[in-house]
């Protein structure tokens, strides 16, 4: 497990992520790096009641092998929160991250089969319903985020469950 390179700016988006979630504030918000997508991760699991829901390829080592998330996602799901995963790959990145939602009941990992999903380039988390991150292209490492837009974080909801009818359990 990794730091994930603990720096002042580091600090900044965190605090900045941590206010606009605190508040509700319906804003985007920009992800260009790696260690940020890991804080927006982190404080989704810091800030979720019931859920988080991830669609990606792979679960990135650079974004899910960092430290304060894997602390963060730990304590969610002591507190009974849900985490479900839908991956497009067969096997994810090896990371503390996956090793912990394996061990962990209240989690869910599948692959994803449908070949128009294992061709898309997007990848997107939601948590509650209220707070998302979208990657459109994550071949550019470029994101965007908005810790309280529940109208577009529901649309990504009814995305990942149609995409997760068609998957088959990993873990």
């Amino acid at each position: 497990m990794t730091s994930c390179d603990a720096t002042t700016d580091l600090a900044m988006y965190r605090e900045g992520v941590e206010k606009l979630l605190q508040l509700r504030v319906d804003q985007e918000i920009t992800n260009s790096f790696p260690a940020h997508a890991a804080v927006l991760f982190e404080q989704f699991f810091k800030h979720a009641q019931h859920q988080v829901r991830i669609f990606c390829r792979h679960l990135s080592a650079s974004v899910f092998d960092c430290d304060f998330l894997v602390q963060a996602a730990s304590a969610a799901l002591q507190r009974g929160v849900t985490v479900e995963i839908l991956l497009q790959d067969a096997e994810p990145q090896k990371s503390a991250f996956f090793e912990l939602i394996k061990k962990t009941a209240t989690a869910r990992i599948a692959v994803v089969n449908s070949p128009s999903a294992r061709g898309a380039t997007v990848n997107f988390s939601v948590m509650d319903q209220r707070a998302y991150r979208f990657e459109e292209d994550r071949d550019r490492v470029k994101a965007t985020a908005n810790m309280f837009d529940p109208r577009i974080a529901a649309l990504l909801v009814q995305k990942f469950e149609q995409l997760q009818l068609n998957s088959t359990k990993l873990a």
